[in-house]
């Protein structure tokens, strides 16, 4: 519940800054849906920033945006996983710390 409020801040924010937010979008049903929404909009954003920011030829093009795409995916694995620990989706287990009683 806490995460929906907090993505659906987000969503306002985005919406009001002048962002385009699909409404199909912004109905979304569940909070995965709404984490879905939240990461393409930054997924969009974030390319637009490397690009205005890089300001790359096509020949530098070529060999960055293949290193980039591999980063990207290595990061979506590594925030997927922190999403789910979050969310309570984890299949990963963690040891217990031992309590020393003295």
């Amino acid at each position: 519940m806490k995460m929906k409020t907090i993505v659906a801040r987000w969503l306002c924010f985005v919406s009001l800054s002048g962002m385009p937010v699909p409404l199909q979008h912004a109905l979304a049903q569940s909070d995965q849906d709404l984490i879905e929404v939240a990461r393409s909009v930054v997924s969009a954003d974030r390319k637009t920033v490397v690009v205005a920011a890089m300001e790359l030829s096509e020949a530098e093009s070529s060999g960055f945006w293949p290193l980039y795409r591999e980063y990207r995916s290595a990061m979506d694995k590594i925030n997927d996983e922190l999403m789910n620990l979050v969310m309570g989706n984890s299949t990963r287990t963690f040891p217990r710390p031992r309590l020393n009683r003295c």
